[in-house]
């Protein structure tokens, strides 16, 4: 989080009664966060395996609304994509 504030405009705040919140914690298996404000509590997890900087800030970056970028929808557009070297 901190790595956040110091290069970006973004400040975390604790929570004080707000109605919608970002809840880090172990909940599951895994590194995960809904993408964007969900409304409400805001849970993100952080399993064992997901407490390096790079992971902990993708999964902040997905609660903040950042999707990843081979999914967006004009990705055809910049991407060619050769299905012949897709292993199935």
């Amino acid at each position: 989080m901190q790595s956040f504030q110091d290069n970006t405009c973004i400040r975390f705040t604790p929570r004080s009664g707000q109605s919608d919140y970002i809840h880090i914690a172990k909940w599951g298996q895994g590194c995960s966060s809904y993408v964007g404000r969900a409304g409400g509590e805001q849970s993100l997890s952080l399993d064992n395996g997901c407490t390096d900087e790079r992971t902990m800030l993708h999964e902040l970056m997905h609660a903040l609304g950042f999707f990843h970028e081979h999914t967006r929808s004009d990705r055809d557009d910049y991407l060619t994509i050769n299905f012949g070297n897709i292993m199935t």
